[in-house]
């Protein structure tokens, strides 16, 4: 997906909207824009598996950074997990990069950290918004993937584009993702998850 202009660099933080207070530059340094971001994480892209899957072999499509074990792979070093959702007309590989590199400013080594923390950005695709970005929805780019009919359904709550005769709400799929992170057979030191969004993306973690 072609890349655009990034937005204000996302913050997470346990509530997903919170306002961030004003401080000095010093203490707030601002994020590269994309192109330089991409250069200082390496990030890739997955398909989590959720109640559908296997009815329609489709998967929830999200991006991690590419040193990161995919998720629902067993892993005793993690601790904290942050998920970022992007808001309309965004895109998940991007925000993965945001967050990375926030964390790279907070915790100078990346030795001690990066093990510890993962970061999941789920991407809801959704047929609307494609299609006004590139004229013609390509329904073959999405063969295997869940996607939304237009970004609201999604922002919602609402259930997805029925495939085999089977919907999931963009709810359950973040229950099922939080579910998986909580199971303690997969990830037995995790303590903390942190749902975070962008603009649109804020206000879906906060409903």
């Amino acid at each position: 997906a072609p890349r655009k202009t990034p937005e204000p660099t996302p913050a997470p933080s346990n509530d997903a909207q919170a306002s961030r207070q004003s401080s000095p530059s010093t203490n707030a340094p601002t994020l590269a824009p994309t192109q330089s971001c991409a250069s200082t994480c390496t990030n890739t892209s997955a398909l989590f598996n959720v109640s559908i899957t296997e009815a329609t072999g489709r998967g929830m499509p999200y991006w991690r950074p590419s040193t990161q074990p995919a998720l629902g792979e067993y892993d005793e070093d993690v601790t904290a997990a942050i998920i970022i959702q992007h808001g309309d007309f965004e895109y998940a590989t991007d925000f993965v990069c945001y967050v990375w590199n926030m964390l790279r400013m907070e915790f100078v080594n990346e030795t001690q950290w990066g093990a510890r923390i993962h970061v999941i950005a789920p991407q809801f695709w959704a047929q609307d918004e494609q299609s006004v970005e590139h004229t013609v929805w390509s329904a073959h780019a999405h063969e295997s993937t869940l996607w939304w009919q237009d970004a609201s359904a999604w922002m919602d709550g609402g259930a997805s584009q029925e495939f085999a005769g089977n919907r999931v709400s963009s709810f359950s799929v973040y229950d099922e993702i939080i579910a998986k992170l909580g199971d303690m057979r997969i990830y037995p030191n995790m303590k903390t998850v942190i749902l975070s969004g962008f603009s649109a993306g804020g206000q879906f973690i906060q409903r």
